[in-house]
This record gives C-alpha cells, sequence and structure tokens, in this order.
C-alpha cells in the first residue's frame, strides 16, 4: 500500500505543472463567460444612442399686423446616453383641429390620433443649415428656435418633432399640443 501511494505522489508531483495550467485555462473560459453574460450584453442597451428631445416656448402669441398668430418654439435636444451621434435630419410638423365635443355632460377627451388628422398647418421635413444638424457628444445639449407665423387657428394646436442620424435612423421625438386660439 505503501508503494502505491507512493507512486500516486510522483505521478502528481510530475504532473502538477500540467494539471495546475488546464484549471488556469478552465477558470479563464469561466470568468470570460461570466464577464461576457454580466457586464457586455447587460450594458449593451446602455450603448445605444439617447437623444432626449424636448420642446419649449411653444405659446402662441397674437401678431397685430395680418391677423396671424406667431408661433415661437424652441427645440432642444439632450444626449443622454454614454456614446455620440450625429443629428442629420430634424422633422417638424404641426396640425389644429377643432376643440372635442362634450356628448351627454362626459368629460371629452384630447385624442392625439384626431388632431393629427386633423388640418396640418406644418411640414417642415428637414432644415439643412439648422444648428441642430451636428454630432452630439456624451452629455451635450443644443438648442434653436424656430418661428412661424400662420392665420388664425383652430382653438387645438398640435406640434411633433422628430430627430434622424445621418442613416435616417429616428434617434428621438417629441409631441406637444395646446389649446389656445391665439386672440381668436
Amino acid at each position: 500500500m505503501k508503494l502505491n501511494q507512493m507512486n500516486l505522489f510522483s505521478w502528481i508531483w510530475v504532473h502538477t505543472d500540467s494539471i495546475t495550467k488546464w484549471i488556469q485555462v478552465l477558470a479563464l473560459v469561466v470568468a470570460g463567460y461570466w464577464t461576457y453574460t454580466r457586464f457586455i450584453r447587460v450594458d449593451e442597451p446602455s450603448l445605444e444612442p439617447v437623444a432626449h428631445v424636448m420642446i419649449r416656448d411653444k405659446t402662441p402669441s397674437f401678431t397685430p399686423h395680418d391677423d396671424l398668430c406667431r408661433f415661437n418654439i424652441g427645440i432642444i435636444i439632450h444626449n443622454e446616453g454614454h456614446t455620440s451621434f450625429d443629428i442629420g435630419r430634424v422633422q417638424i410638423q404641426g396640425w389644429q383641429s377643432p376643440m372635442p365635443q362634450q356628448v351627454d355632460g362626459t368629460p371629452a377627451y384630447y385624442d392625439v390620433k384626431k388632431m393629427r388628422e386633423g388640418k396640418q398647418i406644418l411640414n417642415v421635413d428637414s432644415i439643412p443649415d439648422s444648428f441642430l444638424n451636428r454630432r452630439y457628444p456624451p452629455g451635450s445639449q443644443y438648442d434653436q428656435n424656430f418661428v412661424w407665423d400662420f392665420k388664425r387657428i383652430d382653438p387645438i394646436w398640435m406640434f411633433e418633432v422628430t430627430v434622424y442620424d445621418n442613416e435616417n435612423k429616428p434617434l428621438g421625438s417629441l409631441r406637444q399640443w395646446g389649446d389656445g386660439s391665439c386672440g381668436k
């Protein structure tokens, strides 16, 4: 029995270096798989571009000349992601629609889909020299004001802004609506 034990210890002593190397290779494979499933696959969505679109100063104002309604719309684009992106196109659309009517005293619902079915008062597909068409590093924010004069419009209006990258993929959008007849 001592002889068999001695042969086992001798064998282990001779082969320890190769056994250690195989254990290290196995540990590296396990660590690589664990890293891939815990970090790379989990963080992958956070590497997508995140364009946050905001509208400010969207209130209409009455202009005394020509019975016009002036809209001053400030558009802000903020990169809230971890990667840079380029804005290649900014699309701005606007609609007007009449006020929804109450039926039998029940509250009237302002349906955005029905607003889009109203009269389109603005459809600017691209503004080539817009200050917003640029590269946005992480954390950066740029804004630009756009001013339009319309003939007096119905009480409900809605604007939609959509920003696209250079490959025409939408990166973000925002709809805002308001009720104001601009002094009508």
